[in-house]
C-alpha cells in the first residue's frame, strides 16, 4: 500500500467516464501541480502512477476483480480514493464520502446501474469523428468541472465537523425542544434525533428563520411540522392568526417560518409546540 501524494500520474486515452475524471480531478486535488498524461499504454518504467490501465494497483479491468469489504466493485476512483481520500477527510467523513459519492460511481463504471454524475460527464465526450486532442481537451474540462464538484463537496464536510462543538455547546445551553444558534452553522447531523424539534439562526436575507427538525438525515419529513392554517399565508394572516407581531412568513410545506426578531422566532416555535402537542412525535 502507498499513500504518498504523486507528481506524475498516467491514464488512457479516448473515450472517458466518471471513474478516470474523478480519479484525476482527485489527484489534481490533492496535488494542485500533478503532471497528467493520457495515452494508450503505460510507457515501460512509468515512475508515476498509473489508472485505470494498465493493470496495476489502481485499475479495475484485469482478471482479479477488485471489490469492497461489502461486496461493491471497485473502479479507478474507488481505488484511488480508498488510499487518498483520508489525506483530505477524518476516516468517518472519508468512509461517509465513499458511499454517497465514490462508490455510485465505480458501481456505474462497472456495469451497474448510471447514476447522474457518470451521465453528465459522459456528455463531455465530444461526438466522433474526433481527434486524440479534441478528446484530451474534453477530459481537462471534465475534470476541471469534477474538481469543483468533488472538492465542494469536502469543503461542506470539513464545516460541518468543524460545527459540530458550536453546536452542541448551544444544545447544552438550550431547552431541549426548541435550539438557538448564536450564528447559522450546519446543524441537521448533530440535532437530529436529539430531541430537538426547531432550530432558530439568523437568516442571510435578515430577521431569523425557525426551522424544523427532520426526522431523518435524508427526509424532508418534520418530526412536528408548523400547523396547516400558518403555511402559504400573508404576513398580516400569520399576525392575526397568532398574535406574533413580527411573524412574516410560513412555508406552504409547513418546514420553515421566518421573523423579524429573535423574541418573534421563539414566540412561533413555542406555539407551534402549543398547537402541536398532541401530535404524534417522540417525547
Amino acid at each position: 500500500m502507498t499513500n504518498t501524494i504523486p507528481s506524475k500520474a498516467f491514464t488512457h486515452s479516448g473515450i472517458f467516464h466518471a471513474d478516470d475524471v474523478f480519479g484525476a480531478a482527485l489527484l489534481r486535488l490533492l496535488n494542485p501541480n500533478l503532471e497528467l498524461t493520457r495515452g494508450t499504454a503505460v510507457p515501460e518504467g512509468y515512475d508515476g502512477i498509473a489508472f485505470d490501465i494498465g493493470d496495476g494497483r489502481y485499475d479495475h479491468h484485469g482478471k482479479q476483480k477488485k471489490v469492497r469489504s461489502n461486496g461493491k466493485p471497485y473502479a479507478a476512483f474507488g481505488l484511488l480514493w480508498r488510499d487518498f481520500g483520508t489525506h483530505l477527510l477524518d476516516e468517518e467523513d472519508a468512509a461517509a464520502l465513499e458511499h454517497e459519492l465514490v462508490e455510485p460511481i465505480d458501481i456505474a463504471d462497472n456495469g451497474g446501474t448510471p447514476c447522474l454524475l457518470t451521465r453528465l460527464v459522459s456528455d463531455f465526450n465530444p461526438y466522433l469523428p474526433a481527434t486524440t486532442e479534441d478528446f484530451d481537451a474534453a477530459f481537462e474540462d471534465a475534470t476541471t468541472w469534477a474538481l469543483g464538484i468533488l472538492s465542494r463537496r469536502i469543503d461542506s464536510m470539513r464545516r460541518v465537523r468543524e460545527s459540530r462543538d458550536e453546536v452542541r455547546e448551544c444544545m447544552a445551553a438550550c431547552d431541549g425542544r426548541v435550539l438557538v444558534l448564536t450564528r447559522y452553522v450546519p446543524w441537521k447531523p448533530f440535532v437530529i434525533g436529539s430531541g430537538y424539534l426547531y432550530v432558530i439562526s439568523e437568516s442571510p436575507r435578515g430577521g431569523y428563520n425557525v426551522l424544523c427538525v427532520p426526522k431523518s438525515i435524508d427526509s424532508r419529513e418534520s418530526v412536528l411540522p408548523f400547523p396547516h392554517a400558518w403555511r402559504g399565508q400573508p404576513a398580516e394572516v400569520l399576525h392575526t392568526i397568532t398574535g406574533i407581531c413580527g411573524f412574516t412568513f410560513c412555508h406552504v410545506a409547513g418546514f420553515l417560518c421566518a421573523a423579524e426578531t429573535l423574541e418573534a422566532a421563539k414566540q412561533i416555535a413555542d406555539l407551534a409546540i402549543s398547537e402541536g402537542k398532541d401530535f404524534a412525535y417522540d417525547k
